[in-house]
């Protein structure tokens, strides 16, 4: 999904459930409210989290720390497809 890309197999924008979210609508209304799964509303959020204020640096910031212990449940709960390690002079596939 990029910033204008839609939720797989919907013609949802995930920037209109980010942006209801940051309004106050909770998860569990936009999920009924679009017949989306929890986790395809977390993953939007997650993926498309901006802050209300606009894009200031410390607005991101705070929002990142508010939001932390929900975006680490999303991440344990999906598998990761791929790591790399980076040293100097060297990339390895995880």
């Amino acid at each position: 999904m990029g910033r204008d890309k839609t939720i797989e197999n919907t013609n949802i924008l995930a920037e209109t459930i980010v942006d209801l979210y940051n309004a106050g609508e909770s998860i569990s209304y936009l999920s009924r409210l679009y017949h989306l799964s929890n986790k395809e509303i977390d993953d939007a959020i997650a993926f498309f989290l901006k802050p209300p204020k606009g894009y200031r640096y410390w607005d991101k910031v705070e929002l990142i720390v508010k939001d932390w212990p929900r975006m680490v449940k999303i991440i344990k709960m999906n598998q990761v497809l791929y790591s790399y390690f980076i040293t100097p002079g060297k990339i390895d596939k995880g």
